[in-house]
């Protein structure tokens, strides 16, 4: 073999490799953002029920001694999140008033143990939102922008016993 013949070979795998590489890249870190993805959701949902669980008892951790109920439930959802950092202001707790009858009274928000404190058979809702930042530096950048459009939600809904 003459030595242009294999000169211009190497020059054909290395313009393949540059040709390759990008798209390798992106679909590999495609699939840490989807795995990222899934486990954020994932935890962000169980926080949500554990906090829920916590709520919809009478008796409640010792983390939470001197904290109404609502900010109990807040506290524990933040516990429970260790791989994703969200603010106070991410969980709201929303309650209704369950009538004898059956109906259900309007939704307070953030502000259920009020003037009128928990009664058995309340309904409670915890929930989550948390905007999910890609690490994918040219498509995150293409899709975010600034302005978040992947929104994680969590939301678990209990009976208050």
């Amino acid at each position: 073999m003459s030595r242009t013949r294999r000169d211009r070979s190497r020059g054909q795998a290395l313009t393949e490799f540059a040709l390759v590489v990008p798209i390798l890249l992106l679909v590999l870190f495609a699939i840490v953002d989807v795995g990222r993805y899934v486990y954020s959701w994932n935890a962000i949902n169980e926080a949500t029920r554990a906090a829920a669980r916590v709520g919809s008892v009478p008796i409640r951790p010792a983390s939470c001694a001197a904290m109404n109920r609502e900010t109990c439930v807040k506290s524990i959802t933040r516990a429970r999140l260790v791989a994703v950092s969200i603010s106070t202001t991410e969980v709201t707790v929303e309650c209704q008033r369950q009538a004898p009858n059956g109906t259900l009274s309007g939704s307070l928000t953030n502000n259920c143990g009020g003037s009128n404190p928990w009664q058995a058979n309340d309904i409670m809702t915890v929930k989550v939102s948390h905007p999910f930042t890609l690490l994918t530096p040219i498509v995150g950048q293409l899709i975010d922008s600034g302005n978040p459009l992947l929104t994680m939600k969590g939301q678990t809904t209990v009976t208050v016993n």
